[in-house]
């Protein structure tokens, strides 16, 4: 039986299944109607094509610009774009027969989504990828996004309790991504719902300022560009739109921003935080690794997991590992129910 974290965020899905190696691809999703054809946009990108009960979809870079394609944004991620994507990862990976699969939403939604999305991928699916017949019967299960971080620093590649003292500390876990911030508390090994929450302050609200400067400068921005400008910066690439080309002046518009963004989220932090009894912070996602001295200074002593852009969808692996053999810890770990414990 195959395991698998899937880790569906804004500018990448993240998947592995063997907890180390991660293949990403851009939830871009572009719907191929009945009989149309098939083509990339960039010949030099990687062929992803799903086919499932008459619905076909091509996925990733090589649909940027095409007809009808669309960036996956939706944070309720219970609709068939989801599904698309999930099985689009799973063909990438090479996965066939049984599989347990663990997928994250954001906090706030995960005590009114989780089990929808649950059933969403639960069960046997029969699709085409890239032209070959696949087959996959599916357990999944839904985790607060954030909890994959704490699974990551709690059970080790092999999917076992690396300390068991651990499993009884209150531990909160904030993920900074990109869309907003998501804070958890786990205490004995059980989510608390009184900090279970997200906030809007998530890394967009800093890109908010270089959208709206290159708007000014070259007129309206498509999601594509958006997100064009957003890896430029992220990857430290030249940017060019529509035509001109940016210097390191669209750098500093973000940099300027991030004495704000950083005082927002430790606002942040700090009210979902108040009055909880917590032993660790663990720190998570491609925001938080940015905004590292600031979040270093205002909470000493936070810990943080190798590689925080990758700790979410690692460390759903590993769950789905220790899910796969039952071996709990003291108590619920991570779902709205007793024995569903990832929703």
């Amino acid at each position: 039986m195959h395991k698998v974290g899937i880790d569906i965020g804004r500018s990448m899905v993240k998947a592995t299944c063997n907890g180390e190696e991660v293949v990403e691809f851009p939830p871009l999703l572009a719907p191929v109607p009945p009989g149309g054809p098939v083509g990339l946009m960039d010949g030099r990108a990687e062929r992803m094509e799903v086919l499932w009960e008459g619905a076909r979809w091509m996925l990733g870079e090589g649909v940027r610009g095409s007809w009808g394609a669309r960036w996956v944004t939706d944070e309720r991620k219970i609709g068939t774009d989801t599904l698309a994507l999930g099985l689009g990862a799973l063909g990438r990976l090479g996965v066939q027969g049984e599989v347990t699969v663990c997928v994250g939403v954001p906090a706030a939604l995960w005590g009114t989504d989780g089990h929808a999305l649950r059933r969403l991928l639960s069960g046997p699916f029969v699709y085409s990828w890239n032209g070959h017949l696949r087959s996959a019967t599916v357990a999944a299960y839904v985790l607060p996004e954030p909890a994959g971080t704490y699974f990551a620093w709690l059970l080790t590649p092999a999917g076992r309790i690396s300390d068991p003292a651990q499993a009884r500390y209150p531990v909160a876990v904030v993920d900074v991504g990109y869309r907003s911030v998501d804070i958890v508390l786990v205490e004995g090994g059980e989510l608390k719902p009184y900090v279970t929450r997200s906030t809007a302050h998530g890394v967009v609200t800093a890109f908010d300022r270089l959208y709206a400067r290159l708007t000014a400068e070259v007129g309206l921005l498509s999601d594509d560009e958006r997100m064009d400008a957003f890896l430029a910066v992220v990857r430290g690439e030249p940017l060019v739109l529509k035509g001109r080309a940016f210097g390191d002046e669209f750098r500093r518009i973000v940099e300027n921003a991030r004495a704000d963004l950083a005082e927002a989220v430790i606002g942040d932090c700090r009210s979902a935080l108040s009055g909880a009894n917590y032993r660790v912070v663990l720190w998570t996602g491609g925001g938080a690794a940015w905004l590292r001295p600031e979040l270093e200074r205002a909470f000493p002593g936070g810990q943080w997991v190798p590689e925080p852009r990758l700790a979410n969808v690692r460390g759903f692996y590993r769950f789905a590992l220790w899910a796969s053999t039952r071996q709990r810890p003291q108590a619920r770990a991570a779902g709205p129910e007793a024995d569903s414990a990832a929703g």
